[in-house]
């Protein structure tokens, strides 16, 4: 398995959330990390930046992490793997 991305400068805990315990991203690589509450953490490849800035401000701004998720990363991004 690779290794964690762990940019913690772009890193989203959300401790709230029933889906995620944290969301991170590698602009460099357009690799978006999620670590889910059930303990497995993924990296979703070719996810562009207005993507992960359009999750950034949904959360921030106190929308749902998971809704995020379920709706806009896990039906549109099929490359990926679960790290962990």
């Amino acid at each position: 398995m690779k290794t964690r991305l762990l940019n913690t400068r772009n890193k989203i805990v959300t401790p709230s959330s029933g889906t995620t315990n944290h969301v991170d991203y590698a602009e460099h690589k357009q690799v978006l990390e999620i670590a889910y509450t059930g303990g497995k953490t993924y990296h979703y490849y070719n996810v562009d930046l207005n993507v992960w800035n359009e999750y950034r401000t949904e959360v921030l701004n106190g929308g749902s992490s998971g809704v995020f998720v379920n709706t806009r990363i896990k039906p549109v991004y099929h490359n990926y793997e679960q790290i962990y």
